[in-house]
Order: C-alpha cells, then sequence, then structure tokens
C-alpha cells in the first residue's frame, strides 16, 4: 500500500513539474515575442523620424513629407521640434 501512495505520488509531481516546466517555457516564449515586438516597433519608429528629419534638411516640404512617411503634418512637425 504504501509502495502504490509513494508511486502516485512521484507520479503527481512529475505532472506538476511538466505542467510549471511547460508553461515557464510558454512565458518566455510570449515575453520574448512581446519585446521583439516592441523593439521591432521602436526601431522603425527611430528610423521613420530620421528620415523625415533628413528630407526636412533636403528642403522638401512639410506636406510631401507627411505624404511620404504617411505621418500628419504636426507629426512631421513634431519630428522637427524634437531634433
Amino acid at each position: 500500500m504504501e509502495k502504490q501512495e509513494y508511486e502516485k505520488s512521484v507520479l503527481e509531481y512529475e505532472d506538476v513539474k511538466d505542467a510549471m516546466e511547460y508553461h515557464h517555457r510558454l512565458g518566455k516564449e510570449e515575453g520574448f515575442n512581446e519585446g521583439f515586438d516592441k523593439g521591432l516597433e521602436n526601431g522603425i519608429e527611430k528610423g521613420k523620424r530620421e528620415m523625415v528629419l533628413n528630407m526636412l534638411e533636403k528642403g522638401i516640404p512639410i506636406a510631401t513629407i507627411a505624404e511620404i512617411a504617411e505621418m500628419t503634418e504636426e507629426e512631421v512637425k513634431m519630428c522637427q521640434e524634437k531634433s
């Protein structure tokens, strides 16, 4: 009887351990994906801002820059003010 209870508890322990490891891996993967997406988004925004500033330096009209960068004229002006 004791041996059966022990074996049952070992199996339960292994089930709980496997479930915890699975959720740990899942959480790490989720965190990585969120971090990657946020980093990519930040990189794109930084590149867009640099592109806008370069076009402003070349004297391209704000309306044209806004159209090319798919931004509003106000957003283009904000990039210019922050530089």
